[in-house]
């Protein structure tokens, strides 16, 4: 398992090894010692609601209608990020990460803020 941070730090992520290629599989966001997220970007882990890296954004806006908010993703031209609130509302986010042709790249799902990081820890 490799840990980024420091003991100092209150954010670490901790990512299982071995890597596959370009992949992290699933990356551990702890802040405070309390685990605030999770970061899923291989097929083999499905999101609640049934759906993996690989759907298609309209399978997303399908699956959780009326509870997705799409916005423009930060580094990848005509990607996006979908992000689901629960019906009950809350401080919990799920969001899909999708590249410019509409298909899901990675999910994660945590707490706000740090749902909506882009950059790890920030």
């Amino acid at each position: 398992m490799k840990i980024t941070g420091t003991d100092q730090d209150s954010c670490r992520l901790l990512i299982p090894e071995p890597r596959i290629g370009s992949t992290y599989r699933i990356v551990f966001m702890l802040e405070d010692k309390k685990l605030v997220r999770y970061v899923v970007d291989v097929d083999q882990y499905l999101a609640p609601g049934g759906l993996k890296v690989g759907a298609s954004a309209d399978e997303v806006l399908k699956a959780y209608a009326g509870h997705v908010e799409a916005m423009p993703h930060k580094y990848v031209e005509g990607a996006q990020y979908l992000v689901v609130t629960p019906p009950q509302g809350g401080d919990k986010r799920l969001l899909f990460e999708t590249d410019a042709q509409g298909k899901v790249t990675a999910w994660r799902i945590g707490l706000m803020p740090q749902v909506m990081y882009v950059e790890g820890c920030s």
